[in-house]
C-alpha cells in the first residue's frame, strides 16, 4: 500500500490557524478534511449520536439483534471473540461493556498471538462449548473463517460476525454477518473499523430492547 499525503493550500492553513488559534499540524488535518469556518466545525468537535446512521441499515442487523436478545431473555451465555490486535480487543471491549449493561451473560475470548492464527479459532469455539454457550459474536474478524464457522455449525453454536475486512465473493454460512463492505449492504459508510461495527450492534440491540418489542424469530435458526 502506498500512502499519499494531501498538501492543503497555505492560505487556508494560515486562515484556520488564526481562526482556531491552534497548531499548524492540526489546521492541516482540518483543511484536508474540509473543516474551515469555525461555526461549521461544531458538529465535528461536538458530536451528536442522533446524527449517526441507523444501525438497521446494515445487512443482517435485525437477525443479529433478535439472536442476542433471545439469549439475554433466557440468560444463556454469549462468547465475545476478539482478535488480538488493537481493533479486535477494542471491539471486544465495546461489545462486552454494551451487552453487560443490558444484563447479558457474556464472556470474552481474545485469541493468543503465538499459538493461534489470526481470526476466529477452533480453540475459541471449544471455549464456547466449555461454558455451555450457544452463540459467538466475533469482533474484527470472521468474515473469511469458513472452516471454523462450519465446525461451530456442527456442534450447534451460532456465529454472529462483526467485521470490517474485505470479504471474499462467497461468504461463510454464518448466522448473521455484519460488515458494511459486504455486497448488497445498504449501510451508507463502509469505512467503519471493527470497533465501529461492534458499536452499531450495541446501539441496535439497545434500541430494540428498550422498545420491548416482541421479536419474530420463527424464521431464524436458533441453537437449542
Amino acid at each position: 500500500m502506498k500512502w499519499r499525503f494531501l498538501k492543503p493550500y497555505r492560505d487556508i492553513v494560515a486562515k484556520l490557524q488564526n481562526e482556531f488559534q491552534c497548531f499548524e499540524i492540526r489546521t492541516k488535518v482540518m483543511a484536508n478534511r474540509g473543516i474551515q469556518p469555525l461555526k461549521d466545525s461544531m458538529p465535528f468537535f461536538n458530536y451528536d449520536l442522533k446524527l449517526l446512521h441507523d444501525p438497521y441499515l446494515m445487512e443482517d442487523m435485525d437477525k443479529a439483534v433478535a439472536r442476542i436478545i433471545h439469549n439475554i431473555r433466557r440468560k444463556i451465555f454469549i462468547l465475545i471473540f476478539g482478535d488480538y490486535d488493537a481493533d479486535g480487543t477494542s471491539a471486544a471491549a465495546v461489545l462486552y461493556i454494551g451487552l453487560k449493561s443490558m444484563g447479558d451473560v457474556v464472556l470474552t475470548y481474545i485469541s493468543e498471538r503465538n499459538s493461534e492464527e489470526y481470526g476466529l479459532s477452533i480453540l475459541g469455539i471449544q471455549k464456547t462449548q466449555s461454558i455451555r454457550a450457544d452463540l459467538i459474536s466475533t469482533c474484527d474478524c470472521g468474515i473469511n473463517a469458513f472452516e471454523e464457522i462450519l465446525f461451530s455449525y456442527f456442534i450447534n453454536i451460532d456465529v454472529i460476525v462483526t467485521d470490517h475486512h474485505l470479504p471474499d465473493k462467497i461468504l461463510p454460512e454464518e448466522f448473521a454477518i455484519l460488515n458494511p463492505k459486504r455486497s448488497g449492504c445498504s449501510y451508507p459508510f463502509d469505512g467503519l473499523c471493527g470497533s465501529g461495527v461492534a458499536f452499531k450492534l450495541i446501539k441496535a440491540t439497545e434500541q430494540k430492547k428498550n422498545k420491548n418489542i416482541q421479536l419474530n424469530v420463527r424464521d431464524i435458526k436458533l441453537s437449542e
